[in-house]
């Protein structure tokens, strides 16, 4: 990884006057540690504070591909070893998790909403290795439930629990906002093949379904009415090598588009899902879901009853994500 890229949190925790317990004026952060030291630094600096207390990761574990498990009820993240599924550890200490994504190379973000930030892991790590804040000075447009990365890029897209979507250019501080004032707010985001950004949420209008796209190279979003059929209720977004998959978060269904028209689905044993995975043989889908308080691995496109479901704690899982060791 860019050393460039990290954020020293030792320093941050200066900036707070957490590590030395020192009163004083801190000295001014060079320039990675200032957006995060902007407002949040004492609340970073006691999330990882209860990171370091609480959070344990089986060493054996880490050479294992590994799913992540996001609950934001427990505000935990579950780690398990997959396919087996056994339980690897747990990242525990958040403020308030919504949501985890990882990119190519196994690094995993998760998205911390009262805290707004999104904190970066090496894969079957404890330890943060950076934390970013999307959105302004104000923390606008927060942090909603879903991220993705560009596999071409880099680039790491957040979602806003506001009308927006910010994008961390290849993973690291410096990033813009895109917002469409239509939506009350995005709730998840996923990238297709192309680099096109998609981000899906409430509707100012009517509290219904609303798709929009940042197309790549495009400086605005474009909103969408997909034909084909109905989604009603926002759920999660992912590329499955073909299709933009878009879930249904009332019910278990995933319908496979082309960005603007549904054109097939997989209907799974999932009461509600929220942001769902599609591994890379594109065969399978890790579905969280909501309404059950586990997890299920399904066929994928086929759908169908779970093949196997794991709970280890859960109670409501908002995002699952493989991360594969040195990826």
């Amino acid at each position: 990884m860019n050393n460039s890229k990290r954020l020293s949190l030792v320093a941050a925790l200066a900036i707070a006057g957490f590590a030395s317990g020192c009163t004083g004026p801190a000295a001014t952060p060079s320039p990675p540690l200032a957006a995060a030291a902007r407002g949040v630094a004492g609340s970073h600096a006691a999330v990882l504070q209860e990171l370091r207390r609480k959070s344990h990761v089986e060493p054996s574990a880490r050479r294992k591909r590994l799913l992540y498990v996001a609950d934001s009820e427990t505000n935990s993240v579950y780690v398990y070893t997959y396919p087996q599924l056994t339980g690897a550890g747990v990242l525990s200490g958040f403020s308030s998790i919504d949501g985890v994504c990882t990119d190519r190379r196994g690094y995993v973000w998760i998205l911390d909403t009262s805290d707004v930030a999104v904190w970066e892991f090496a894969h079957g790590g404890t330890e943060p290795i950076s934390v970013l804040s999307p959105g302004d000075a104000s923390g606008n447009p927060g942090v909603g439930f879903g991220c993705s990365i560009d596999p071409k890029t880099g680039d790491l897209a957040v979602a806003g629990s506001g009308p927006g979507v910010t994008v961390f250019r290849n993973g690291q501080e410096n990033h813009a906002t895109y917002w469409d004032y239509a939506f009350f707010g995005m709730d998840y985001a996923g990238y297709d093949g192309a680099g096109n950004l998609f981000v899906d949420g409430d509707l100012q209008s009517s509290f219904s379904f609303g798709l929009a796209e940042l197309a790549a190279g495009s400086s605005s979003l474009n909103e969408i009415t997909l034909s084909g059929g109905t989604i009603t209720s926002a759920g999660g977004i992912a590329w499955d090598g073909k299709y933009l998959d878009i879930g249904n978060g009332g019910t278990g269904t995933i319908y496979q588009t082309d960005g603007s028209s549904i054109l097939g689905s997989t209907v799974t044993g999932a009461a509600c899902l929220a942001q769902f995975y599609v591994l890379a043989d594109h065969k399978r889908v890790i579905v969280p879901d909501l309404c059950n308080a586990s997890t299920g691995i399904y066929a994928y496109p086929a759908g169908g009853a779970a093949i196997k479901t794991v709970s280890g704690g859960q109670e409501l899982p908002r995002g699952a994500a493989i991360s594969v060791a040195g990826g």
